[in-house]
């Protein structure tokens, strides 16, 4: 018996070297009031190696902004960077006209949306809504004709207008969400839209279309008059698809407004649905321009906060049934030292 209450003992010793940091880490994650605390402990975890490396690819990539926020990342933890790299991120920073002229003509050409010059661009044209009120009309045309129609392209065309229609009559309050309409719209036509997000719109979009304020609509804004075809505008699509839309428009404006155009495309290449994009803006709202740089560290993992809190609960048990067998030794070595006590006072 003494043998094995020995080999207990030692099992205990060493199963606590393995089990009581991860435990201690897990016990850390589970009791996190949120997912940016989570989030938080995450990033503490890579090695400033890591941080560095990642700053290095950015600078060889000649990718300012990446570079910029990830230093930002590391000075608000407090994490040395060496001067060559912070040269490095000063010296791409200049004024590229290569660059801009490169954007500019992706813009005019397919619509690209990679910087703040080419969203500038694009929404400049979306202001406008010729582009909104051709494919209102394209597609609009063929659900009246009964033929096949993008149910997608619809759904943005129309909402599209209506924010249009609010931002010009709002003084611009309702830009965020025409920002956001005009990225979807973008990431869709360059193929970088999640097909599940595509499709949720689409099908959103089924059975919720006004045949009458869509002619209606159709006619207004094809003769310009957008402000007048704001109302029958607003009765083309059940207040279902249009609450859809908006939400996911209002999150992907958000995300932009706190981290900038690369963030909303490196979160939308990570995005598998709608929901995401919404915990993306979330997340974005906290870090700021610094957001950039915990996507580009973390990548999908950013998403994957309850995955790796369920990852972490099995050690949390473990941990438990750790400090059990150790009240269980302390218990049976109490119970033998009382003995031997009472042997010896007789």
């Amino acid at each position: 018996m003494a043998i094995l209450f020995r080999s207990l003992v030692v099992l205990l010793v060493l199963s606590g070297i393995v089990v009581l940091p991860r435990a201690h880490e897990a016990l850390i994650v589970v009791r996190a009031p949120d997912e940016a605390a989570i989030l938080d402990y995450m990033i503490g975890r890579v090695p400033p190696a890591d941080l560095e490396g990642a700053i290095g690819g950015a600078i060889a990539a000649n990718d300012a902004e990446t570079a910029q926020s990830l230093l930002d990342l590391a000075d608000s933890r407090g994490i040395a960077v060496p001067a060559a790299l912070r040269a490095g991120v000063v010296a791409i920073q200049g004024f590229n006209l290569a660059a801009l002229g490169s954007e500019a003509l992706g813009c005019v050409v397919d619509g690209a949306i990679e910087s703040e010059a080419g969203l500038a661009c694009v929404l400049a044209v979306d202001m406008t809504g010729a582009g909104d009120i051709r494919d209102l009309a394209r597609e609009g045309n063929r659900y009246l004709q009964g033929q096949d129609h993008d149910g997608f392209t619809m759904a943005m065309a129309t909402v599209g207008l209506a924010v249009t229609s609010a931002t010009i009559l709002s003084g611009g309050a309702a830009l965020p969400v025409r920002v956001g309409v005009t990225v979807l719209k973008a990431a869709k036509k360059a193929g970088k839209l999640p097909p599940a997000i595509v499709r949720e719109i689409a099908d959103s979009v089924k059975g919720a279309i006004d045949g009458t304020a869509l002619k209606s609509a159709l006619s207004l804004a094809g003769r310009g008059r957008l402000r007048e075809a704001a109302t029958p505008l607003g009765q083309v699509l059940r207040p279902e698809p249009v609450r859809l839309v908006t939400g996911i428009a209002e999150n992907v404006g958000g995300i932009y407004k706190s981290s900038g155009i690369r963030a909303v495309n490196k979160g939308m290449s990570m995005a598998g649905k709608s929901a995401d994009l919404a915990k993306l803006q979330g997340l974005s709202a906290r870090y700021g321009r610094k957001f950039l740089g915990v996507l580009t560290l973390l990548g999908p993992a950013v998403l994957g906060i309850a995955a790796f809190v369920a990852g972490m609960v099995p050690w949390v048990v473990a941990g438990a049934a750790w400090l059990f067998g150790l009240a269980l030794v302390v218990a049976r070595a109490g119970y033998g030292l009382v003995r031997i006590l009472s042997r010896r006072r007789r």
